[in-house]
């Protein structure tokens, strides 16, 4: 019986050629949005969730209060991990990844750079699941041991076997145990260069070994199966007060710490910390954009329902003219619903094909990279078939229903069918279909407005020619390390398309530095935590940054 109704919707979509043009091209380009924003959805919920031990790690974030000011840090000091280790037997095991910034690595006399860097423990890749493309978990097993990204593998070594290759950073000779697939795990880090912790001089192990009261690392622990993570927290507040008060003063400090679990799946999500890792995600917008997804698909099966009951007219005498053939009802209304299941099918394969040519585009707009093969993971099948059945069955049982419940010499009548045009369901569907998107119209330009704002409000600082070019590093004490950089600014400085010039750690709106000032009042000590930049002399002119009181340091 399936086949036959089929066999009728197709010659009935081939007599109606416009008409079902514009409903499967309607259909499509609905289906085409949901494709796309359930791509997103996926995307952003996937990130973390691969790795075997991801609802027993926990990233270790820090929460400060001094008066009326609290910051709320990704990263956390040092030597915790080691500590927290040895003191609680409720840890499994523990990661810190000390981030190194940029890192260029030397190979055959030739610089290739890797835009995040790290000292790592051994055990980061026995915590944490990366698909590894040569070597494995043990990679950071020895002291001169590094484990670099597919692409930059590729870039240096091109197809030859990457194991055991030599590469120099910094002078020292590195070994490549290890190449991870940078593409193939959603993660919250970014994926660059992992060097051996095993193998960091002892002069910086020793004193970041003591650096209580720094924050430099992003600290993972993986509580032992059973351990309640909220129960565990009153644990963390003890070893707070034993390690890390005394290091801000004891009984003298004003202010409180609180060291926080937050579960490895969240940390993507949490957009509330200072010194914490780029491309954040947002859960609301992953929320709404789920919701935007639904009214999108509600607008086009509306759309579909009112453009089949639009042409009722014509139907109704096809539906007479069957049931004084002795078809029953129920043969009617699967006539019906299998020409809006094909019709469906037709639409969810166009839209795979806008989808194709779309992709480019949403991966320039989000910055992710996603190809047709992402479409294999998940439950995308089962999203098709939800389409089909909403479309095909949903939108195609009111003209259905509503045609094949009357009496065929009624059916005649032009006032009976037209009423499948002008029904109270229609207007109805008609409303809600207009209220959707006066919704999604009105919330596209309350954006706009956002983004126009942002765009065009006072920074503070002049925006307009300006030119930032990232460097190395500097490697030296204070002022020493800043003077290495003097000769290069000097040289820019000659070229007649340059009017100023300066040297600064980082860009306004990024993190700098954090420190505690300590200030003595006549009512007592106080401390104040402020944001700091390290920058010559010429940068508040450069920027044209106006000073409330005092005037600029001299160079």
């Amino acid at each position: 019986m399936w086949k036959n109704n089929l066999l009728i919707a197709w010659r009935t979509l081939k007599r109606d050629k416009l008409f079902a043009a514009l409903n499967i091209l309607g259909l499509a380009i609905g289906i085409t949005a949901c494709f796309l924003i359930y791509i997103y959805v996926q995307d952003e919920l996937s990130f973390d969730a691969h790795h075997a031990k991801a609802d027993r790690i926990h990233r270790v974030q820090a929460h400060y209060t001094f008066g009326d000011t609290q910051d709320d840090f990704g990263i956390t000091p040092f030597p915790i991990v080691e500590a927290l280790l040895k003191e609680y037997p409720d840890i499994e095991q523990g990661v810190s990844l000390y981030q190194l910034g940029q890192t260029t690595l030397t190979y055959q006399g030739k610089p290739y750079i890797a835009q995040d860097g790290y000292n790592a423990d051994t055990s980061t890749f026995r915590v944490f699941d990366f698909t590894f493309t040569h070597g494995g978990p043990d990679a950071l097993d020895e002291p001169d041991n590094i484990v670099i990204m597919q692409e930059m593998a590729v870039r240096m070594f091109g197809a030859d076997d990457p194991i055991g290759k030599l590469v120099e950073r910094n002078g020292r000779t590195l070994k490549v145990a290890g190449v991870i697939d940078g593409k193939a795990d959603n993660t919250h880090i970014p994926m660059g260069v992992f060097m051996s912790r095993l193998g960091m001089p002892p002069q910086a192990k020793e004193q970041l070994g003591q650096s209580w009261g720094n924050n430099s690392c992003f600290n993972y622990l993986v509580l032992a199966p059973g351990v309640d993570a909220q129960a565990f927290q009153g644990k963390m507040d003890a070893f707070v007060t034993k390690y890390i008060i005394p290091q801000w003063g004891g009984d003298q400090f004003q202010g409180s710490i609180r060291f926080n679990l937050e579960p490895l799946r969240e940390v993507h999500f949490n957009n509330d910390l200072i010194y914490d890792t780029p491309k954040k995600g947002n859960k609301a917008y992953v929320t709404l954009f789920a919701i935007v997804a639904v009214l999108i698909l509600a607008i086009a099966c509306i759309n579909y329902i009112n453009m089949s009951t639009a042409d009722a007219t014509r139907r109704a005498k096809e539906v007479a003219l069957r049931k004084v053939s002795g078809a029953q009802r129920g043969q009617l209304v699967a006539q019906f619903i299998g020409g809006s299941v094909l019709i469906a099918v037709i639409g969810i394969a166009v839209a795979l094909g806008l989808l194709w040519l779309a992709l480019p585009a949403f991966n320039g707009i989000t910055g992710k990279e996603i190809g047709m093969g992402y479409l294999l993971r998940g439950s995308f099948a089962g999203v098709v078939l939800l389409i089909v059945l909403a479309i095909g069955v949903l939108a195609g049982s009111y003209p259905a229903f509503f045609l094949s419940r009357f009496a065929p010499q009624l059916l005649l009548k032009e006032g009976v069918a037209s009423g499948a045009g002008k029904g109270r369901v229609r207007k109805v569907l008609m409303g809600a279909q207009f209220a959707i998107a006066l919704f999604m119209v009105v919330g596209t330009l309350a954006v706009f407005a956002q983004l126009h704002w942002l765009r065009s409000n006072d920074m503070g600082f002049r925006t307009e020619n300006l030119l930032s070019i990232t460097m190395p590093q500097p490697r030296g004490d204070d002022t020493l390390a800043w003077d290495a950089l003097r000769p290069i600014k000097d040289e820019l400085m000659r070229e007649s398309f340059v009017i100023a010039g300066s040297y600064t750690q980082n860009l306004p709106g990024q993190n700098g530095g954090r420190w505690v000032l300590k200030v003595n009042t006549p009512e007592g000590r106080i401390d104040k935590p402020m944001p700091t930049m390290s920058a010559d002399a010429d940068f508040p002119a450069l920027l044209g940054v106006e000073l409330v009181a005092g005037r600029y340091f001299d160079p």
